[in-house]
């Protein structure tokens, strides 16, 4: 079994509002040790949250005084090596401002708790004004940045630029936000309730691309808030197959299954992609008319009259029949609803031995702590030598897989289950997923992984084309 010598550590940069004293001081930066802390990593479209709790003798400060805190949280294995620098991008799980703090100064637990979430929190905060409209008729890069630019709050350091990762030509804006889009030189009007994050990811998106935030280096410059703009993730076959598997009963502490009930209507899916060569946009549209019922792979669906949901295109799709396809496979598995495995381990990293005795082919070892929404994972049920198992009584299997070292339940699992396992061992993306220290317990990493919306099950379509997005 691998040892793992999990750490965290968080650097705190405070700012003070300076009362008792004649201005305000600061920024000072403290490292602590927490006691407890979690990163709750979720979805581009959200933003991603963290709880810290730590021993207020380490801060000097009574958190009434407070104005503004950055915290930053690291999470590694030291794997025994604890004279290393530990404060390295690597390291980093979230960076963010406080929401709110709670200390408790004098008692036995003496504690200051912490709870924030990363930047995007920052443009989500920020409701657009409905009398102003969205630019149009410039670069995409050109209007978001006019948009981050007017989300970002006076007086604070969350002042963003927009980083195109993209090697493709940026389309030009025109039009309102989730309808066909025009070229109006006044722009377009955004319904009230809109965050001004909503609308810059709802325009990369309509141009098929993805945008999300992130903390990097801009021209040599320190560290600072970013909106990414880059293509969506895709996953092909072969990364697919060499995507990383938990071993049941061996990596796995837990391992549960929810399927949602259907939708009683679903968007009209648009898909827009971007061919380089034309350096023109294409769009496909499932199904061609809304306010319908229509029949996906045996299955009635019912199409919402008043809402189209767009969608990169998988990177590198540019033939229409494929797009349309894509598109097809996203409506039915919005309409027939996703499935989520959530599951729960100690381990934070696998090994390529460890993934090439499962039957994995692994390129590499693998750190869990690193997955991001889009990563693929998956779930294996061996090594339990299936063929010899299926000859043998369900007493037998028991005995058998217990002697390979697993537990009681796992071994009653499997053996009357073995020929239903083989369903749960297709590849997931990973939707959302925190990750939790403590001092006492160490790090325990919670998954929940989603089926591709390009399912391998669904051989049909995948025979056409070797591309499975897993869309961010």
């Amino acid at each position: 079994m691998a040892s793992f010598k999990p750490r965290c550590k968080a650097r705190i940069t405070l700012l003070l509002d300076g009362r008792g004293t004649p201005k305000p001081h600061g920024p000072y930066s403290v490292d602590v040790q927490p006691r407890n802390a979690s990163v709750a990593r979720n979805g581009y479209h959200e933003a991603d949250t963290w709880n810290l709790e730590f021993d207020a003798r380490l801060v000097p400060f009574d958190p009434d005084q407070l104005k503004q805190a950055e915290v930053r949280i690291y999470m590694w294995d030291s794997r025994g090596d604890e004279a290393g620098f530990w404060a390295i991008d690597r390291n980093e799980m979230i960076r963010g401002l406080a929401d709110d703090d709670e200390g408790v100064l004098v008692g036995e637990d003496n504690s200051i708790k912490m709870t924030g979430r990363d930047y995007t929190g920052v443009l989500l905060d920020a409701i657009w004004d409905p009398k102003q409209k969205v630019p149009s008729g410039k670069p995409l890069d050109v209007v978001l940045q006019d948009l981050a630019d007017g989300a970002a709050p006076k007086g604070t350091r969350a002042n963003f630029v927009v980083v195109n990762k993209s090697s493709r030509e940026m389309p030009i804006v025109g039009g309102a936000v989730g309808k066909k889009r025009s070229t109006r030189k006044k722009g377009e009007w955004v319904k009230p309730g809109k965050s001004y994050w909503d609308i810059i990811y709802d325009i990369a998106i309509s141009c098929g691309f993805v945008a999300y935030v992130d903390v990097q280096s801009v021209d040599g410059e320190p560290l600072r808030p970013v909106i990414v703009l880059t293509d969506p993730a895709t996953q092909t076959k072969e990364t697919l197959r060499q995507a990383p598997r938990l071993a049941y009963g061996k990596h796995l502490q837990s391992l549960k299954v929810k399927r949602k009930l259907g939708r009683e209507k679903t968007p009209q899916q648009v898909l827009v992609a971007w061919d380089p060569l034309k350096k023109q946009e294409i769009q496909v549209v499932y199904p061609e008319v809304r306010n319908q019922i229509v029949t996906v792979f045996d299955t009635a669906i019912a199409v919402d009259k008043d809402e189209q949901e767009f969608v990169p295109a998988p990177r590198g799709v540019f033939d229409r029949d494929l797009l349309l396809e894509y598109a097809k496979l996203r409506f039915y598995y919005r309409g027939r609803a996703e499935t989520t495995y959530s599951m729960e381990t100690l381990f934070l990293s696998v090994t390529r031995e460890e993934e090439q005795a499962i039957g994995v082919d692994a390129q590499g070892d693998y750190d869990l702590l690193r997955m991001k929404p889009g990563s693929a994972i998956g779930v294996k049920f061996d090594p339990f030598n299936r063929e010899h198992l299926r000859r043998l009584s369900v007493g037998e299997r028991v005995q058998h897989i217990r002697s390979l070292g697993y537990t009681d339940k796992i071994a009653a699992i499997v053996a009357t289950n073995l020929d239903t396992l083989s369903a749960f061992e297709q590849p997931y993306y990973f939707n959302k997923g925190q990750f939790d220290f403590d001092t006492e317990d160490g790090l325990k990493i919670q998954i929940d992984g989603v089926n591709f919306a390009n399912a391998l099950g669904q051989e049909q379509a995948a025979d056409q084309s070797d591309q499975t997005a897993g869309i961010l």
